[in-house]
């Protein structure tokens, strides 16, 4: 009877403890950025035309008003950390320029 309650214990015990490993969910943040954004992205649209397109970008750089900075991140539970940054810059508030890493940085497709 003590052996067999000992069992029972043990295998309730491995049961309880196997609820104990958290759940981890992709983790995105920032503003999404694809091939699709690049190309609604045309010079000389002004600041509320860049924003109106894209969305509010994350990151707000209160030293250079002539920038915009898009950032997105994802970090899945087991794999590569991804990141996608996106630097738009005005003069004027007229877009001049844009710098980003997309095309060196692509996401996963599975």
């Amino acid at each position: 009877m003590s052996q067999r309650l000992c069992f029972i214990s043990v295998i309730l015990f491995s049961i309880l403890l196997s609820g104990c490993i958290a759940y981890r969910p992709n983790l995105e943040q920032g503003n999404v950025i694809s091939m699709a954004s690049l190309q609604k992205l045309k010079r000389g649209m002004t600041t509320t035309q860049v924003v109106n397109a894209l969305g509010h970008p994350v990151l707000n750089n209160i030293y250079r008003n002539s920038q915009l900075i898009y950032v997105y991140t994802l970090e899945p539970p087991h794999g590569k950390y991804y990141h996608r940054k996106l630097i738009i810059y005005f003069a004027g508030n007229k877009v001049i320029r844009y710098t980003t890493d997309i095309a060196q940085n692509p996401f996963p497709t599975d």
